[in-house]
């Protein structure tokens, strides 16, 4: 089930800019909401990755991807002007750059501002305020921005949650806010070329409240390749090296005590039943 409401890009514009002070607050005093959603972000992102930040906000997130390491790359854009004002005047980082931008109505100028292939998109509580059918058309031209092995990390409220505000708490619906399921994911990610390799479920305030989730460039057959090349495999790939030596290293260890455990002598095999 999708619910959704109905907002010119100018009523969206108004909404977010009304709501500049809270988001200010929720600065100061910290978001368990943000913190859950770098702490899923910051271990896909390698130190040298370019990044696209989608819906930055006031940019909290944003600073913080920046900051884990000063080789990546960091494009931050938002729909409200007010917004990306506030994070030039507050976000001190020489690797981020701010721009206003509609993703849905001026993807030539995110285009433009990129001017390359991104190998991280990152959307924190965005996704569910993207309009359909544009949502899906965007998808389609940000596939065309991609790395060869780019991710986009979504975070957004479970379809459960969705359900309770709007039956509970109206006032908290945004301008656009639309109940997510695992097929909308699904679709939106093959728009853009892309598979789902991370879904989860996350608890913040509420369990099961918000979802977390990776979309990563779908693999062709010629890109199944081992991981043995240690100097240009990702961090990711790396971890999954050093994981597969240690269970390698551990099978050997332990095969003599299999082979007694499980070959059976020829008596053994007389004797079974």
């Amino acid at each position: 089930m999708k619910i959704r409401k109905e907002a010119s890009p100018q009523k969206v514009r108004e909404f977010y800019e009304s709501d500049l002070p809270r988001r200010v607050r929720a600065r100061i005093d910290g978001n368990r909401r943000i913190d859950r959603a770098v702490d899923f972000m910051l271990p896909r992102i390698d130190s040298d990755s370019r990044v696209l930040d989608i819906g930055c906000g006031i940019g909290v997130a944003t600073e913080r991807i920046a900051a884990a390491a000063s080789n990546v790359e960091v494009f931050a854009v938002d729909i409200s002007p007010a917004h990306i004002d506030y994070c030039q005047r507050t976000v001190d980082a020489e690797n981020i750059t701010f721009k206003t931008v509609d993703v849905i109505a001026d993807f030539d100028e995110l285009e433009a501002l990129v001017d390359g292939d991104i190998d991280v998109v990152t959307m924190v509580d965005v996704i569910e305020h993207l309009p359909r059918p544009e949502g899906r058309e965007f998808f389609e031209k940000l596939g065309r921005l991609l790395s060869d092995e780019a991710k986009i990390l979504l975070t957004y409220p479970s379809p459960q949650y969705q359900r309770h505000l709007y039956d509970t708490d109206g006032a908290r619906i945004q301008a656009v806010d639309l109940v997510l399921e695992l097929d909308d994911i699904a679709a939106l990610a093959d728009c853009a070329d892309c598979q789902i390799r991370h879904f989860s479920y996350v608890d913040v305030w509420r369990r099961d409240q918000y979802i977390h989730c990776e979309l990563a460039a779908r693999l062709d057959c010629e890109r199944f390749e081992p991981f043995d090349d240690w100097s240009s495999a990702s961090l990711g790939s790396k971890a999954q090296i050093c994981s597969q030596f240690l269970r390698q290293k551990a099978r050997k260890v332990l095969r003599p005590i299999r082979k007694r455990k499980y070959i059976l002598s020829p008596s053994e095999h007389n004797d079974s039943p």
